[in-house]
C-alpha cells in the first residue's frame, strides 16, 4: 500500500506539471519619431517589435483604435489627452507593448 501512494503522487505530478515561467520581458527602447516610448516584448525580437510599431502607426492608428498588425491583435487604451498604451498579442505568448503620445 505504501508503494501505491508513491505511484499516485508520481501520476499526479505528471498530470499537473509545474507552471512554466513566463518568457522574460525584453526592453526595446523608443521610436521617438513614431511617438512610441518604452517598447517592451515577450517572445518577439526588438527588430520585429519596431516593425509592429511602424505598421501600427501607418495603418491601425490612422483608422483609430484596435486592429491586426503583423499577426498580432493590437488594443489601444486611452490613458489621457493624446496619450495611450498599445498592447499587441498573438499566439504562443507573443506580446509587444508601448506607450504613445503626440
Amino acid at each position: 500500500m505504501h508503494g501505491f501512494g508513491a505511484a499516485a503522487l508520481l501520476t499526479l505530478g505528471l498530470a499537473f506539471p509545474a507552471s512554466v515561467p513566463a518568457a522574460p520581458i525584453r526592453e526595446c527602447g523608443d521610436l521617438a519619431h513614431r511617438h512610441a516610448f518604452d517598447i517592451t516584448t515577450r517572445k518577439v525580437s526588438c527588430v520585429e517589435a519596431r516593425r509592429v510599431v511602424r505598421r501600427w502607426n501607418n495603418t491601425v492608428a490612422q483608422q483609430g483604435g484596435d486592429g491586426r498588425v503583423r499577426g498580432l491583435y493590437c488594443d489601444f487604451i486611452e490613458l489621457g489627452y493624446e496619450v495611450g498604451g498599445i498592447r499587441c498579442a498573438g499566439s504562443h505568448g507573443r506580446v509587444v507593448r508601448w506607450q504613445t503620445a503626440s
